[in-house]
């Protein structure tokens, strides 16, 4: 028998409050010269300024019908030769996404494990390198270092939504973040299936990054 729980976030997540946060934290988040600031402009230039723009999305949480735009590909350097993708969300989706961080991010980290720093709040690269200075001085003298190959690109989208799920137990927000996993991407004006991985540009990035690395820390 499938057990089907109340949603228990949207509404929090679709807050007006909440949501004029993260469109303050896009908006300042912008950068000289980039395509966003005319469509920033757009919006601020409407009758009703942001406000128009936050309650659109507010609604379309709220009665379901959100749907993600693709993602813009991106291409950043990593070394002579070597390119990252990166996938850009639209002004709506950064919002939208900034907005569900907000709250399901203090849920997932009550289950993260205590010794992951990546990439999560009020944790610093700083802060891991103490606790293997304590390692260190109580013997444990091995460190491993691993680096895995197109993390972000071959992110198993299942496997995310089910550890998600497991954690959050709220089909609408699963839904939704499923929805933006599988959005697709525009490459030189063509879209491209997301079939797997995970946009790096995706505000709710650390926390499926995470989520992932916790349940791999218990497995191991």
């Amino acid at each position: 028998m499938i057990v089907r729980h109340e949603p228990r976030f949207i509404e929090q997540i679709a807050t007006k409050d909440n949501l004029l946060k993260a469109w303050g934290h896009v908006r300042n988040g912008r950068k000289r010269g980039s395509p966003d600031l005319r469509a920033m402009k757009e919006i601020e230039d409407r009758k009703n300024g942001s406000g128009e723009f936050v309650t659109s999305i507010r609604d379309q949480l709220l009665d379901g019908t959100y749907t993600p735009e693709p993602v813009r590909r991106q291409q950043i350097e990593k070394a002579p030769g070597e390119y990252r993708n990166l996938g850009i969300p639209t002004i709506r989706d950064r919002v939208a996404q900034y907005a569900v961080a907000h709250v399901i991010e203090p849920s997932l980290e009550k289950t993260f494990s205590n010794d992951s720093f990546g990439f999560r709040p009020h944790r610093t690269a700083h802060d891991a390198l103490a606790v293997l200075e304590q390692e260190i001085q109580a013997g444990n003298g091995y460190i491993v270092e691993v680096d895995l190959t197109l993390y972000f690109d071959t992110i198993p989208h299942n496997r995310l939504l089910e550890l998600l799920y497991t954690e959050l137990r709220d089909e609408s927000i699963v839904e939704l973040i499923s929805r933006w996993l599988s959005a697709g991407v525009m490459v030189e004006g063509e879209l491209e299936p997301s079939l797997c991985g995970a946009p790096q540009a995706d505000h709710c990035l650390r926390c499926y990054r995470t989520c992932i690395s916790t349940n791999w820390i218990n497995i191991g």
